[in-house]
């Protein structure tokens, strides 16, 4: 339709107008009408933009894990740049995340209900990497005479050292794995209790070296395939593991590996 050019009203100029339907509770938009938008904005902007809502985690259930990388990134009340922001993000933080939504090039991901963080905003780096966290039951050997940081979280930022190493040549079991999108990846060591990386810093060169599978642990269900911070998200789970330990059953013996014994933490 004709409508007058914001600069100069008594010319008029072709523009296009987009229909704003109520949605319905089943999810559509094919309610009742509730107004009309312009399509672009006096600044030749387009005003409503098409997003695409997805799971790219790799889980049955739509849910993930994020790592943060910069202290940039905040949680939000929406996604949108322009969005009310509830409070920062901390730099090596590993947190949920229930949904993706793609839109102009921006990529948002969903941490709650009403929450949401920007992956990255125009002109910065990534500020937060959608990670893969999955179940990892192996005995791995250190192969780095510098031996390997043990941190709070799967990151390589110093400030969640726990302050324990695992020494050259140590053996650890492990019960998960977190592999970044650039191929960097954590084991959760169980004794010392942590995340230690797999290679050195900026490189392929191995630090951690798996030496046996416990695939066929026999751990009794349901902790053979769960670590323990996973049996937190599963209900029914009681609120401490005995002595501490997420392996040791409820008899308090823990369970003997292949050729007796548990390997030296």
């Amino acid at each position: 339709m004709l409508v007058p050019m914001p600069k100069n009203k008594a010319k008029e100029q072709w523009a296009n107008f987009l229909r704003i339907a109520k949605p319905l509770a089943s999810g559509t938009s094919s309610g009742d009408v509730e107004g009309w938008v312009p399509e672009l904005l006096p600044n030749g902007d387009r005003l409503l933009l098409e997003y695409a809502c997805e799971n790219e985690f790799g889980y049955p259930q739509p849910w993930g894990w994020l790592s943060v990388l910069s202290s940039s990134a905040t949680s939000q009340s929406g996604p949108g740049l322009h969005c009310s922001v509830e409070r920062k993000l901390e730099a090596g933080d590993f947190i949920e995340a229930f949904g993706k939504l793609t839109v102009g090039g921006l990529i948002f991901y969903r941490l709650s209900e009403t929450s949401w963080t920007c992956a990255n905003p125009k002109g910065t780096k990534p500020l937060v990497d959608s990670v893969r966290r999955e179940p990892h039951w192996f005995i791995y050997v250190c192969c780095d005479k510098d031996g390997g940081t043990v941190r709070h979280k799967p990151t390589r930022l110093n400030s969640f050292n726990t302050g324990s190493k695992v020494r050259h040549r140590q053996r650890v079991r492990t019960s998960e794995l977190v592999t970044f999108s650039d191929g960097d990846s954590f084991i959760l060591s169980e004794i010392p209790r942590g995340w230690v990386p797999t290679t050195k810093k900026g490189s392929s060169v191995q630090k951690m070296k798996i030496i046996q599978s416990l695939e066929n642990f026999p751990v009794p269900a349901p902790v053979r395939r769960l670590s323990w911070s996973q049996q937190q998200l599963q209900p029914g789970f009681a609120p401490a593991p005995p002595n501490g330990h997420p392996m040791v059953p409820p008899n308090g013996h823990a369970p003997m590996m292949p050729g007796g014994g548990i390997p030296a933490g």
